[in-house]
C-alpha cells in the first residue's frame, strides 16, 4: 500500500476529535484523538501552580470544576504537568511554570494515539490568550489559595517544538 493510499483511509469523525487510519503493515483501524488546551485546563493549571508552585500536589484539592479536573492529565501531553509518584500527585513542570507566567507560548492541539503523542497542530498561544489577559503576578498576587479564576470566552522532537519563547 503506497502513502497515497493509505491517506485516503483517513476518516475524521466526532466533529474533528477523533481520526481513523488503518494502519499499511496488520489492516488494523488505527484511532488518533485530538487533544484541546481549552481555557478550562489552563486555569486548572493556574489554580494547581498557585497552590503547589513546583511541589507535588493533588489536583482534587484546588481544582473545583469537574470538567478540568477529570481532564487534569491531559496536561502532561502539552508538557505542562509531570508525574510526581504513583498516589496520584502531579507537579507542574519548568515548561508549565514558563507558560504560566508568560514567557513561551504552547500548541493548542495536538494528536494522540495511545498515550502518546503522535502530531502536533502549528497553531500557538500564550497564557493571556487562553484566559483572556491574565497575567500572574497582577491576577494571583494575594489571592487565597483555593480562588478559582472566573469563566471566561475561549477565544527535531516533539516536545522541543510546542513552546515558542516570547520575542
Amino acid at each position: 500500500m503506497s502513502d497515497s493510499d493509505s491517506n485516503s483511509d483517513v476518516t475524521v469523525t466526532n466533529y474533528g476529535k477523533t481520526q481513523t487510519t488503518v494502519c499499511p503493515h496488520c489492516h488494523q483501524k488505527v484511532v488518533s484523538h485530538k487533544q484541546w488546551l481549552g481555557a478550562h485546563l489552563v486555569r486548572a493549571l493556574i489554580a494547581f501552580y498557585h497552590a503547589y508552585k513546583r511541589g507535588a500536589g493533588t489536583p482534587s484539592r484546588v481544582v473545583k470544576q469537574k470538567s478540568a479536573l477529570d481532564s487534569f492529565g491531559k496536561l502532561r501531553y502539552f508538557n505542562l504537568i509531570d508525574y510526581a509518584n504513583k498516589r496520584g500527585d502531579w507537579v507542574v513542570s519548568e515548561q508549565g511554570e514558563r507558560f504560566i507566567l508568560g514567557k513561551v507560548s504552547s500548541v493548542r492541539a495536538l494528536w494522540t494515539h495511545q498515550n502518546r503523542v503522535v502530531r502536533v497542530e502549528d497553531r500557538r498561544d500564550y497564557v493571556n490568550s487562553i484566559v483572556d489577559g491574565f497575567e500572574y503576578n497582577r491576577d494571583m498576587a494575594g489571592k487565597p489559595v483555593d480562588y478559582v479564576l472566573p469563566k471566561v470566552k475561549s477565544t527535531g522532537d516533539i516536545q522541543a517544538d510546542m513552546f515558542e519563547e516570547a520575542a
